[in-house]
């Protein structure tokens, strides 16, 4: 139920709440192809929207097309699922013929953080730009509570994405698990929806993973990441008698994208880039300048048992 209070006439904000729309004319729907017309108008938001928070991640994204046959294998199922039939679920907030949001959400998931138990996990939150700071998160966020609670999901966790904001998050009740910290990949939050010992035991396993050094590969379309990694590739290059490319770098990321047998990972340390592994050819190249730092040694041999 949405509670308009009594304002000054003047503020900005009675404004926006008088544009909002009514509790009764919002609805809520899965979005397939059998919804035509709320499919069209996502389609033509969703590129925006995942190019908006890979810019400001640093990352260089795909083109519109790229994202348009992503969502179209994504959200083009041919039949209406059943409420709770699948363990992923898209919903679509809207009037009777527009789009206000929607929301990506998996009932139960390991995707996000490796640990042994099941979670709830919000993949996708998007409210359309001129429907935003009107109130309409919450009241998406509200409806996704629900439909986790409804089935028995006692944990969520999510990345926050830089066009939703780490504050709103925090604002729906979310931590920080601590992990992911100054290591190029995005911060990981959590709520728990229904306190108790299987909630102690997941936040006990996700401290296990908190860690001052973290292995993870390198994105070729990462700016923040391949100039962090240049000044490392360039000593190594240095230290084995070989003519340093600045673009190696991109494009040994990219060939380890297209080749299973090729990994290209950048070693972190206390937030920074203090190495890499390069596992090509049956062969393993491990590189970190001048290090003689026995936590970092003692994770590497940790990590290869």
């Amino acid at each position: 139920m949405i509670v308009c209070t009594q304002l000054d006439p003047s503020s900005n904000k009675q404004h926006r709440m008088k544009e909002r729309l009514s509790d009764n004319e919002i609805l809520f729907t899965q979005i397939t192809k059998l919804n035509a017309e709320l499919f069209s108008q996502l389609r033509k938001l969703f590129p925006d929207y995942k190019i908006q928070g890979l810019k400001h991640r640093g990352e260089t994204p795909y083109g519109k097309k790229y994202w348009r046959a992503l969502f179209d294998r994504e959200y083009a199922s041919t039949s209406e699922p059943q409420d709770g039939s699948g363990r992923d679920l898209q919903i679509a907030m809207h009037t009777a013929g527009e789009l206000i949001g929607f929301s990506d959400f998996s009932i139960h998931s390991r995707k996000l953080v490796d640990i042994p138990f099941n979670y709830g996990s919000v993949n996708e939150f998007f409210i359309v730009p001129k429907h935003r700071r009107k109130g309409y998160g919450t009241i998406l966020y509200g409806h996704v509570e629900q439909l986790f609670a409804k089935h028995n999901v006692g944990t969520v966790l999510l990345t926050p994405d830089p066009v939703t904001g780490v504050d709103f998050w925090r604002a729906m009740g979310y931590e920080d698990t601590g992990l992911n910290k100054g290591s190029g990949e995005p911060l990981i939050y959590r709520k728990h929806l229904a306190p108790g010992e299987t909630a102690e035991a997941i936040d006990d396993a996700i401290s296990k993973l908190r860690t001052p050094t973290q292995i993870i590969a390198i994105n070729p379309y990462n700016k923040r990441q391949l100039s962090e990694m240049t000044p490392i590739w360039r000593a190594y290059c240095r230290e084995n008698d070989r003519r340093f490319h600045k673009r190696d770098v991109m494009a040994t990321a990219f060939e380890a994208r297209k080749h299973r047998d090729v990994s290209f990972a950048a070693i972190y340390y206390g937030g920074r880039i203090v190495g890499f592994l390069l596992r090509k050819n049956n062969e393993e190249i491990r590189f970190i300048p001048d290090s003689d730092n026995k936590t970092l040694l003692i994770y590497l041999a940790e990590k290869e048992g």
